[in-house]
Parts: structure tokens; sequence; C-alpha cells
């Protein structure tokens, strides 16, 4: 396993210790924030999550970003991989969306879910074209850029929390 002390190139503690604080940000926010809303649609496993542990689930992202960076820092070929794991967590999203869709409309208007599903469309268009991109040309940096995007969106907007909940 990968020691935080061992990443000898600047850029990758860069990534690590950024990429820890901005995903302790935005779980603070969604978290904290109340109500979800456009601008913070609040995914649905961290609404749960925080029912069972609170505001301990603030920590959850960022260590997950953690465990995740030190993964494929350690796999080979990971931008390839990294890919499809994309393109899956993409696909499961959607389903999710389309699984709440009539819920969330009932709940909180068709204006809402449409709001939401183009920005999740808009996100994640973007994600798998990076993602390709990076593999494509191999660029580790673009790479570690998507795997920190990746978790923003988990954090931000990825399942959104359309009102399921009674």
């Amino acid at each position: 396993m990968l020691n935080i002390k061992s990443l000898k190139n600047i850029n990758l503690n860069g990534w690590f210790y950024f990429g820890m604080i901005l995903m302790f940000v935005i779980s603070s926010i969604t978290i904290l924030g109340g109500s979800p809303s456009v601008v913070r649609p609040s995914p649905f496993y961290l609404i749960i999550l925080s029912l069972f542990i609170s505001y301990f689930s603030i920590f959850a992202m960022p260590l997950l970003y953690a465990a995740s960076f030190l993964f494929i820092y350690n796999i080979g070929n990971s931008i390839a991989k990294f890919r499809y794991v994309v393109i899956l967590i993409s696909i499961f999203n959607f389903f999710d969306i389309y699984m709440s869709w009539n819920y969330g409309v009932k709940i909180n208007g068709i204006d809402y879910v449409q709001k939401i599903l183009f920005i999740n469309i808009i996100a994640f268009v973007i994600l798998v074209f990076l993602s390709e991109f990076a593999y494509r040309k191999n660029l580790k940096r673009l790479f570690f850029f998507n795997n920190l995007y990746l978790f923003f969106l988990l954090s931000w907007c990825a399942f959104p929390y359309l009102g399921e909940l009674p």
C-alpha cells in the first residue's frame, strides 16, 4: 500500500490533499445546507448516510477519495480501467434518475427534475469525454483531475435526491 509520505511527486501530493479538502467542503455544504435545491441536489446516499452517522458523514467522501486515489495510484493501466468505471457510474446515475423521475416530479415538480437531469447530463458527458481523452492521450494529470471530478460529482449531484423518502 502506498504511504502518503512516499508520494515523492509534489503534483501527486497536491492532487491528494486538494481533493480531500474539496470533498470535505462539498460534503459539508451538501450535508449542512438544508433541503436539496437545483444548485445543491444532494446525493441520495449522503442523505441516508447522514441519517445513520449524523455529521460524521461529512468525512465519508474525503476518505473514499483518499482510498480511491491511493488505489488507482498503485494499479497498472489505471487510465483504461477508470474510463469503464466512469461509464458504469454514469449508467447507474441515469438509471437512478429514471427510476425516481415520477416521484420526483410529484414531490418537486417537473421544472426541478428537468434541471437536475440537465445538470447531470452536462456533468457526466464532460466526465466521459475527459476520461476518454485522458485514455487516448495517456495524460496522467488529466486522469487525476477526472478522478477528482468524479468524486466532486458524487459529492454534489450524482444520484440526486428527488424526494424518494416519504
